[in-house]
């Protein structure tokens, strides 16, 4: 029971029993199982959300909404596990369910993206933002941010850059939107904007540290990226020094 959900998790496995010796109908068990598998995932542990997902599909038999929600949840944790072939399967198959809705789009847009099929997956992500429900900043900050990914990877650096400051205006502050503006500053450093890049990083590496700590491995990331921006622009010092406060922060 160890993790950031532990207690979460407790309750909704005691709500799963409950429901289960009741004999409660489907939407019940249904509903505790999607909060089972969301807690294991959001934790970070992807087998056991695989599971709850995949008890969650056979569940809902035939056609429904609620059975494309299952296959798209089941899709992303395939995905979380490197399971990209049989991600895609899962997520083609809540596309076919239901075509209108834009976070399966999305994921299998990351899927695309890791298998290296970049046309497709800017496809999947240009229709993720169209089908996107304009209230889930959320989702269209995430997609804008996978497009810009593809759009970097291509060397098309002014709309990457574009997407990018878009995903962060519409982003609470936090872990995710620190993430979107390292990206953003790396993006900056290949354009040439190097002043513009060590600034965002900055940005990046502050809000990083106010989100999870000095510790946390995407923190340990960005700082090492801002470091080597300051070596490559002749601040060895300031590099150093950036370098020391990170390895005393791992301690």
């Amino acid at each position: 029971m160890e993790g950031r959900y532990a207690d979460a998790r407790t309750l909704s496995l005691k709500a799963l029993r409950e429901a289960e010796q009741n004999g409660s109908g489907r939407e019940r068990v249904g509903a505790v199982l999607d909060e089972l598998g969301t807690t294991e995932y959001l934790d970070g542990r992807y087998k056991a959300a695989l599971r709850y997902f995949e008890r969650l599909v056979e569940l809902w038999d035939g056609i429904s909404s609620e059975k494309a929600v299952a296959l798209s949840n089941l899709g992303q944790t395939l995905l979380a596990l490197g399971e990209t072939t049989r991600a895609e399967k899962v997520l083609r198959q809540s596309i076919e369910i239901s075509a209108k809705a834009g976070r399966p789009w999305h994921v299998l847009g990351q899927v695309l993206y890791m298998t290296g099929r970049m046309g497709e997956s800017e496809e999947a992500q240009r229709e993720a933002l169209q089908l996107a429900d304009p209230g889930d900043s959320v989702l269209i900050a995430s997609t804008r941010n996978d497009l810009a990914a593809v759009y970097e990877r291509a060397g098309r650096y002014g709309e990457s850059i574009e997407l990018l400051e878009q995903a962060i205006t519409v982003s609470e502050p936090g872990q995710a939107r620190a993430r979107m503006t390292a990206s953003l500053g790396s993006t900056h450093w290949k354009a040439g904007h190097k002043e513009q890049a060590l600034e965002l990083l900055r940005q990046a590496k502050d809000e990083m540290e106010a989100a999870v700590g000095q510790g946390h491995e995407d923190t340990e990331r960005i700082v090492l990226t801002y470091a080597e921006v300051l070596r490559e622009m002749g601040r060895k010092k300031e590099a150093k020094a950036v370098e020391a406060g990170l390895a005393r922060g791992l301690r």
